[in-house]
């Protein structure tokens, strides 16, 4: 079936909870990798903040990748990012360092979020037609859903594995930019105008 418009939306949704997993997906495993790896909370303040300045410096890096590269590369890429760094987290602090394999897993999916920060939205804002406005607020709603979603089916699971299984949650969240992955190499990707580009950092 042709992809249209319609599935560049639907990908775009999905590119929005990818990004709440990697934002919040973490926080709810800290009492638990402080129980189990003996990682202080001081330890786990450094792992937050490095979260955050990657997606900075990701955020800043994008507007000159996205002129090179073009939009479906980087979403694709965003979203392997993604898919990786979620993958590894479920995998590499069982078998290497375990602070080492948290920071090797977020660096991953934090450039992942960073990118899918900056380029959801001007893809979505040029796409043709009406309502752009209404298009834009379901978009950014995705984030909310996505970061509900993310607290109460990650602690629901938690309580059937056990905390002792924690690393099952991650790769299945990874099932989701796996998915987007292939949806943003078929989808069409608009042309973005330079005004859309301008307003992503900010948005």
């Amino acid at each position: 079936m042709k992809a249209t418009y319609k599935s560049t939306l639907h990908a775009c949704y999905l590119g929005y909870i990818t990004q709440a997993v990697s934002v919040n997906l973490l926080a709810l495993f800290f009492v638990i990798f402080k129980e189990s790896f003996g990682i202080s909370y001081t330890d786990i303040g450094v792992v937050v903040m490095l979260t955050f300045i990657i997606q900075i410096i990701v955020d800043g890096l994008m507007v000159k990748l996205t002129g090179l590269l073009g939009y479906r590369i980087c979403a694709v890429a965003a979203h392997v990012f993604a898919a990786g760094g979620l993958i590894l987290l479920g995998i590499l602090p069982k078998i290497i360092a375990p602070y080492t394999g948290i920071i090797i897993s977020m660096t991953f999916y934090s450039v992942g979020g960073g990118m899918t920060e900056v380029i959801i939205s001007p893809i979505v804002d040029s796409i043709p037609g009406d309502g752009k406005a209404s298009r834009m607020c379901f978009l950014h709603s995705f984030y909310s859903w996505g970061q509900m979603s993310v607290v109460l089916l990650s602690t629901l699971i938690l309580k059937f594995i056990g905390n002792a299984n924690w690393n099952i949650i991650p790769m299945l969240w990874a099932l989701i930019p796996l998915f987007n992955i292939f949806n943003f190499m078929r989808v069409p990707i608009p042309d973005i105008s330079s005004e859309a580009k301008s307003t992503s950092v900010i948005t």
